[in-house]
């Protein structure tokens, strides 16, 4: 080791050594884990420092009045990054990073421990990634927030995110989606079996619209349960399941548990292996409604992304009922210093006929499924957001960031 390498040396004091940055970081990194080591054996005199730090007004005071500004915001996301002697804190309003403010390094353990003590992390460890999650009234209202810790050179990256409530759901027709498409999604959410798939990449909205689906399903006549990484909305009369990846507790083991406790619907947060397609696939195919969602950039790839998975078409063509697929689009203002403020959700809504059941058995080709779809009214993302263009609600400036040519 280089420490023990060090410890030989003997070195007259009028020598000097010019060492290699990699070879000097190993060291000193080294020489921090026997320090966390040391501490750990002599009572954790470090453990409790971090928690005086935490305890502090000045922390108690940042963190309050930082949670209290990123609502005020309406933003999504804080995040806490520390670099060499500074750390900035940006928060994503709109789907976009904006600087909040840059604050000395020297603060960054007192911020960083006060918000890992709410989260219920631990306060002490920062080699290992963690997460947390925390209830906090901020401004008259109750937050729930989840936070993660990533280990960077100049120390964690935390996040925190705001988790929605039922009552800050807003309408399907308010998220973006037209009056056709609104009727059609709730057909397919209120058959009594089938596999419906909300499809797009992370943050286009897909858990929010999820969410309102499930709520309209709530009506005391359903088992509803759904497994989720995490629960990000509380919905009272759903039983929902947080993934403990750490105890084994992963999305495949929580929808086979699941389907021993007599649902009628399923909400599974993320397909994403070949065995939680299988049984998601399978649960449809036995009387039961089962909601996910997929990161595909399309409807019809959502459909090859199955495929991909390993099942079956033939068992794909039964299951599948339908599949939206949306992105999250700037709101241009109508007036005022900023150009866009809030968002709006553009959608294709891919109804599975009989037709293109019939191709998904057969494995016709993404390119052919599609022209089934267009032949049977299908518009696609870019046609909604031409549609929202000329409504005034976006422009195509904002169509071209999100889509591209």
């Amino acid at each position: 080791m280089v420490s023990e390498a060090a410890e030989q040396w003997q070195i007259a004091s009028s020598r000097r050594f010019v060492l290699a940055h990699r070879t000097m970081r190993s060291a000193l990194s080294e020489l921090e884990d026997r320090r966390s080591a040391a501490s750990t054996r002599l009572g954790e005199p470090m453990r409790t420092n971090l928690e005086h730090l935490a305890e502090d007004a000045p922390a108690i005071e940042f963190v309050n009045a930082m949670l209290a500004e990123a609502l005020a915001r309406k933003a999504s996301d804080i995040h806490i990054e520390p670099f060499k002697g500074t750390m900035q804190i940006r928060m994503r309003i709109d789907g976009s990073l904006a600087l909040w403010r840059g604050v000395p390094a020297v603060r960054f353990a007192a911020i960083a421990s006060r918000i890992k003590l709410l989260c219920g992390m631990d306060i002490a460890e920062r080699r290992i990634p963690q997460d947390g999650r925390h209830s906090v009234r901020v401004g008259g209202r109750n937050v729930d927030i989840r936070a993660s810790c990533l280990p960077g050179v100049w120390g964690e990256s935390i996040v925190l995110r705001f988790l929605g409530r039922t009552v800050d759901l807003p309408s399907l027709a308010a998220l973006g989606l037209n009056s056709s498409m609104v009727t059609d999604l709730q057909e397919l959410s209120y058959q009594p079996s089938g596999l419906l798939l909300v499809s797009g990449p992370t943050g286009s909205g897909k858990t929010t619209t999820v969410y309102k689906l499930l709520e309209g399903l709530n009506d005391g006549t359903r088992k509803i349960i759904t497994v989720e990484d995490p629960v990000e909305i509380d919905l009272p009369g759903v039983i929902q399941v947080n993934v403990r990846q750490d105890i084994g507790l992963e999305f495949a083991t929580g929808l086979r548990a699941i389907l021993r406790q007599d649902p009628d619907v399923i909400f599974v947060g993320e397909i994403r292996d070949s065995e939680t397609a299988r049984i998601a696939v399978r649960a449809a195919l036995t009387g039961h409604l089962v909601i996910s969602t997929v990161h595909t950039g399309s409807a019809v790839a959502s459909v090859a992304r199955l495929l991909d998975l390993g099942i079956e078409g033939y068992l794909l063509a039964e299951a599948i009922s339908g599949v939206l697929a949306q992105r999250l689009l700037r709101r241009l203002t109508n007036g005022g210093p900023e150009r866009y403020a809030g968002r709006v959700g553009i959608y294709e809504l891919l109804s599975v006929t009989s037709e293109i059941r019939d191709a998904i058995r057969t494995g016709a080709s993404q390119n052919a499924i599609e022209r089934l779809a267009a032949a049977s009214g299908f518009a696609n993302l870019r046609a909604d957001a031409h549609s929202k263009v000329q409504a005034g609600l976006t422009d195509e400036a904002e169509v071209l960031r999100v889509l591209g040519n």
